[in-house]
């Protein structure tokens, strides 16, 4: 790769929001990973950034992609309320790793890395267009979620006791 930043690198392994890092990618990541974040071998390491992000051919716009960890659950199915993004700060999703596996995600353990990491490694899944768009909204609906005066939800959390 050089000097030069290479996009179709990226665009042809097939990079896109959902994508989980190859292992070596993913080593690579671990390094960078914000010191309240522990990721374990297991770990499944995903680029959040939307697909124009990932695709960009101009790496001073866009040095970086956000990924999320993910750790691996020992169940089946995701569940009701975690895995359509209702709760705010947790997504259960699936993803297809040479068989079904099912994800828990943090909303806190999110980081960047940079971005032409990426033209050096394939993805080594991905989550599929459903997938993709229910965490695509999770992580948007962070910022734009309703929200209440402190007074308010005192109050209603009181009276939902009664």
């Amino acid at each position: 790769m050089g000097n030069e930043f290479d996009v179709i690198a990226i665009t042809d392994r097939g990079w896109r929001q959902g994508s989980a890092l190859g292992p070596s990618t993913a080593r690579l990541a671990v390094t960078k990973a914000p010191p309240h974040v522990t990721v374990e071998g297991d770990d499944v390491l995903l680029v959040m950034s939307h697909d124009c992000d990932v695709a960009s051919p101009d790496l001073g716009k866009e040095p970086f992609v956000e990924i999320v960890r993910a750790r691996r659950l020992k169940t089946e199915t995701t569940s009701k309320q975690s895995g359509w993004g209702r709760h705010p700060r947790y997504l259960e999703t699936e993803i297809d790793l040479a068989g079904l596996v099912v994800l828990g995600c943090a909303i806190h353990e999110r980081w960047l890395v940079p971005r032409d990491w990426l033209a050096a490694e394939s993805p080594a899944g991905e989550l599929d267009a459903t997938q993709r768009r229910v965490a695509a909204e999770w992580l948007a609906k962070r910022y734009l979620r309703a929200a209440f005066p402190t007074a308010f939800d005192l109050r209603w959390r009181g009276e939902m006791k009664r």
